[in-house]
């Protein structure tokens, strides 16, 4: 992925246009590739100048996602860009938020992590939509001859003048809104660009959906929309689970668990290449993915799929195991986009602004890196030098 390519690609969803389903196929593949090897809890740390933006749900969003990045600007040296799951489902622009994410992870690698979301799951894109949008945008049809534009001067002409200032220089600001209703339903073929992919790629199969194509199975003899499906659902499988920023936060989409002395040796044990809750024993993530704070002390059961209620002793258990100072997690709508619960110890942050047409505000957390700290964590060096320790 190139970062011309990935302009290209801003530009025909800003215009309301998709990719190729060739295309889409090769940046899932991909992503997939990168994501799944990493741990299952990543480290994210940023040094005296970086801050770490951590983003909540987001939902399909496409837009305020694109205005978010607008306003903070692209991943860089400066800024690193943390998403806490729940990328699709709910909003009209699962597709193209997650594939405009994977293609700023392709391109800024070490400046932007996407952990993984209750939604980003089979069990949940086949009830709140993701799916529904997949095979709606991804019809068989969509990559017949007639369809599909070749022209590279077609690109040009359709060419957006919003873009995300990759450059410092740049100074351009978002004004294109969401018009669900005027979708254009064209699809552009970007030729500039080569992309190769296998006719064979492997793609994730469950034992529990009888319609599921075989594993094995060509593109060209899988239905277009479910072909496209089933990559993005192998691509959710290979998504983090929890990052740790700057050694003191531990970050998730859900939260905590049904047990104290949960440790974050125990997380990275966890086969997370599976639907949550289907990873066996505790289900570790399936809890990770669908917990919420309570104010009552201990763990109570939860209305939710997986799960429980975890009061702040839950918290102070797992923070004081494991080294930390905080834990943040999205999972929940705020009004004003975030809560503080369990004495400052733990927060919630919700990206989604006006979700599903309510009034609530959009929230990042901002974190930077105390001075301090790298002068504490250099004396230690040194300490340990002079004793001969390694």
């Amino acid at each position: 992925m190139t970062l011309d390519y990935l302009e290209q690609i801003l530009d025909l969803f800003l215009e309301q246009k998709r990719l190729s389903v060739q295309q889409t196929l090769s940046i899932l593949k991909q992503g997939t590739g990168v994501f799944q090897q990493l741990k299952n809890v990543i480290d994210v740390d940023s040094g005296p100048n970086q801050q770490i933006i951590i983003v909540g749900d987001t939902h399909g969003q496409f837009y305020d996602v694109v205005n978010l990045i607008d306003m903070y600007g692209p991943p860089s040296e400066n800024q690193i860009y943390l998403f806490n799951g729940d990328v699709v489902d709910r909003g009209s622009h699962g597709v193209e938020n997650m594939l405009f994410l994977i293609g700023l992870k392709l391109v800024f690698p070490n400046y932007i992590h996407i952990l993984r979301g209750n939604h980003e799951s089979e069990r949940c894109t086949q009830v709140y939509g993701f799916r529904f949008e997949v095979f709606d945008k991804y019809k068989d049809s969509v990559d017949s001859e007639e369809e599909v534009y070749h022209e590279n001067e077609q690109i040009k002409e359709n060419k957006s003048n919003i873009k995300i200032p990759f450059e410092k220089e740049s100074d351009i600001k978002i004004d294109k809104e969401c018009n669900d209703e005027s979708q254009d339903k064209n699809v552009i073929d970007l030729m500039e660009i080569k992309t190769q992919d296998d006719d064979n790629v492997l793609l994730s199969q469950s034992n529990k959906d009888q319609n599921k194509v075989n594993a094995k199975q060509p593109y060209s003899e899988m239905k277009t929309g479910q072909l496209v499906y089933s990559a993005f659902l192998q691509l959710f499988n290979s998504l983090p689970i929890g990052a740790i920023v700057n050694k003191e936060i531990f970050v998730t989409h859900g939260g905590l668990f049904d047990r104290y002395g949960v440790t974050i040796d125990d997380i990275q044990k966890i086969n997370r290449f599976c639907d949550p809750g289907q990873e066996g024993g505790e289900n570790l993530m399936g809890q990770m993915m669908w917990a919420d704070p309570s104010e009552f002390t201990s763990f109570h059961p939860s209305i939710r799929s997986y799960g429980c209620l975890f009061g702040e002793d839950v918290t102070d258990d797992f923070l004081i195991n494991n080294n930390l100072k905080l834990v943040v997690r999205s999972h929940e709508q705020k009004k004003n986009g975030f809560q503080i619960h369990h004495s400052g110890k733990l927060i919630t942050i919700f990206s989604a602004p006006s979700y599903c047409l309510d009034t609530n505000l959009g929230a990042v957390l901002l974190v930077t890196k105390d001075e301090s700290q790298d002068e504490t964590e250099s004396q230690d060096e040194k300490e340990k030098q002079m004793n001969g320790e390694t």
